[in-house]
């Protein structure tokens, strides 16, 4: 499931059958890469929902236990320490382990059931997002995330 794909979801209570707002960011764990939380908004509200609280993530909702699982916050702001939002980790710079730039993210992979980061897909070059080179890089070969770059095992591709 690509991480863009969830924003403007609808959050339903399953008991309820209520409606909590729509998914406006998807929230990483800045080291893990592992999906963290939602941030909701409903009428000028906004709320994060933790991923370990999400019932099942679905092609039109995301389902959770009950209203009481939204944290209200009070500014859009994300307030949690350690989380990085799909916007920001979109900037990040993605190197091997030699240095060598691969790009930046383009789009994350994740599995629907646990959060975890399967596959981030690094887009290089190009003009205004025509052309250029994309590489798919698995999950599980990432060695790192830094403040703002990404180190993965593989190596960069031959010219």
């Amino acid at each position: 499931m690509n991480a863009a794909d969830i924003r403007g979801r609808a959050v339903i209570s399953i008991p309820t059958g209520g409606r909590l707002g729509r998914v406006d960011e998807v929230l990483f764990d800045h080291d893990s890469l592992r999906l963290a939380a939602f941030r909701v908004t409903a009428e000028g509200q906004h709320a994060l929902i933790p991923f370990s609280q999400v019932e099942s993530l679905g092609s039109g909702a995301v389902m959770v236990p009950g209203e009481d699982v939204a944290q209200w916050i009070t500014t859009a702001a994300i307030a949690a320490e350690g989380l990085v939002s799909f916007d920001a980790l979109k900037h990040y710079k993605v190197v091997d382990a030699a240095g060598t730039f691969l790009g930046t993210p383009k789009a994350v992979e994740l599995e629907p059931a646990d959060g975890r980061l399967q596959a981030l897909e690094i887009h290089k070059g190009g003009v205004l997002g025509l052309g250029g080179e994309t590489t798919t890089v698995s999950g599980g070969d990432i060695a790192s995330v830094g403040a703002d770059v990404i180190v993965v095992r593989i190596a960069a591709p031959s010219a």
